[in-house]
Order: structure tokens, then sequence, then C-alpha cells
């Protein structure tokens, strides 16, 4: 198992005073980084470290969104209840005008 370490606290300084170089918990944040990208030896991105997806999928995800919603609008379902709303409106009207109000 990888050794994952989170980020050190905002009140670990980057440098040591003592010695002048790195802090340990540093050094350990960025030895664990370096180790679980695969120590140079994968073609790893930064996007694939990425905890959200990049905006090329969300912006394809969108784009497919829309076209599907364009489809719903304008698509045969659509007409075809636009067609029976229709239809039943007209029967409604016939019914309401054949039906003698009450006494």
């Amino acid at each position: 198992m990888r050794n994952i370490t989170s980020i050190p606290a905002p009140r670990v300084s980057l440098i040591d005073e003592r010695t002048g170089l790195m802090s340990r918990e540093w050094y350990r944040f960025f030895l664990n980084l370096f180790v679980l990208t695969g120590s140079g030896n994968y073609d790893v991105t930064m996007q694939d470290l990425m905890v959200s997806p990049s905006t090329f999928v969300v912006d394809a995800q969108v784009a497919v969104l829309q076209t599907q919603i364009q489809d719903l609008k304008t698509g045969p379902t659509v007409a075809s209840l636009q067609d029976q709303i229709a239809v039943l409106n007209t029967a409604v009207q016939g019914l309401a005008v054949s039906i003698p109000p009450r006494t």
C-alpha cells in the first residue's frame, strides 16, 4: 500500500529554521507525492491527479446534455404529445357544447 500523506498544517514552515533546509514534514509530503506518481517512471499528468473532472470533460458533458434537451424539445415525442393535447382540447370543447346546462 502506498504511503499517502496529507498536506502539512499551515503552521509548519517549508524551511526548517534550525538547519535552513526543507522541513521534515514537507520533505515526506513531496517524497510521498513523488512515489505516488510513479517515481518518474509513468506518464502521469497533473490532470490525472486532479480530484475534480477536467473542464474539457465537463464542457463535453454540457454539450451532450444541451443536444439531448434540444432533441427533446423538437423531437417526435413532443410533437406527438402536442397533437394529443390538441385532440383532447377539441373533444372537451365538443363535450362542453353538447352537454345541456343544469336547471
